[in-house]
């Protein structure tokens, strides 16, 4: 829209200065100058907008403007019989020079200010879509909705009973949301998980344990907690039994449990949780997850 308005307005100047008889010349020259500023000298020259910057261009502008004017009406003025003095026509190229590249610089620039908001409107609503994304990969969103759904319900029979669930939410939460690093010591991680267990055997009155078959050593982030939140889903009724075993300097989580599907459909969260970078291996009934 900018640069029809822009074009428009070139057409009504050049008939009004110099007549149909040279905008066969003049126009189609004017359209290769301004593009060949638009998408080649403006971006390189004006980089960020600047006094000397500016001026640096405007200074190349008015060569090859007075150049492609000159040739134009040279070529005019050949062709007809008038001829006027070099002075009238370089009063008309200092003339013309202010005019276009006043337009050349509005619209450029203008055109950039439209294209840069607009992008960086899209940066934002990626930025957003990347939170949301993130936050997501971080937090279970359901299952924590099914959990706070649950504990509304034991609210609703007694309030003070759900004060320690509540706590230990909060530190499985907090715990996602804001490791950042790597790598933690196991014994730590170790903790989280407990609370998952602890939150999800009151809330449906199990008895799951993780036993320790290793001593304390370095894991990535998340994945143990993960994965055991993955088995721990509120929505069913969960019979597996879970070992964390060290074989040298590796460490493993084996989740065991008679139910070949509901293995089957485990393998297929956790791998879609952590994109396939997790070594799993899998039995008739148990999953071996790497936690290093």
């Amino acid at each position: 829209m900018i640069h029809s308005f822009y074009w428009l307005y070139e057409l009504v100047e050049i008939y009004l200065w110099d007549g149909l008889s040279l905008n066969w010349l003049v126009y189609p020259l004017f359209i290769v100058t301004f593009y060949l500023h638009y998408f080649v000298i403006i971006p390189r020259m004006i980089k960020k907008p600047s006094f000397f910057s500016i001026s640096k261009w405007f200074f190349v502008f008015f060569i090859i403007f007075a150049i492609r004017r000159y040739i134009a009406n040279t070529i005019l003025y050949d062709i007809g019989e008038y001829s006027p003095p070099l002075t009238e026509i370089w009063k008309w190229i200092i003339l013309g020079v202010i005019s276009n590249s006043a337009g050349i610089l509005a619209v450029s620039l203008g055109s950039r200010y439209v294209k840069n908001k607009s992008k960086l409107k899209d940066l934002e609503r990626q930025k957003v879509k990347n939170e949301l994304s993130t936050l997501k990969n971080q937090i279970d969103i359901p299952e924590t909705i099914n959990i706070l759904s649950k504990l509304e319900q034991k609210a609703k029979l007694k309030p003070e009973s759900i004060q320690d669930e509540i706590i230990e939410l909060s530190n499985v939460l907090r715990y996602h949301l804001y490791s950042k690093e790597g790598e933690v010591i196991l014994s730590k991680e170790l903790g989280i998980v407990q609370n998952q267990l602890d939150l999800y055997n009151k809330l449906n009155y199990s008895s799951i344990e993780i036993s320790l078959e290793t001593d304390d050593r370095i894991i990535k982030t998340g994945i143990l907690s993960k994965a055991v939140g993955e088995v721990l889903k509120h929505t069913q009724k969960v019979n597996s039994a879970l070992e964390i075993n060290g074989f040298q300097k590796d460490t493993f989580l084996k989740i065991s449990d008679g139910d070949s599907f509901f293995l089957s459909n485990l393998r297929k969260r956790i791998e879609n949780m952590f994109s396939k970078q997790v070594d799993i291996q899998n039995t008739t009934q148990a999953i071996i997850i790497k936690l290093n």
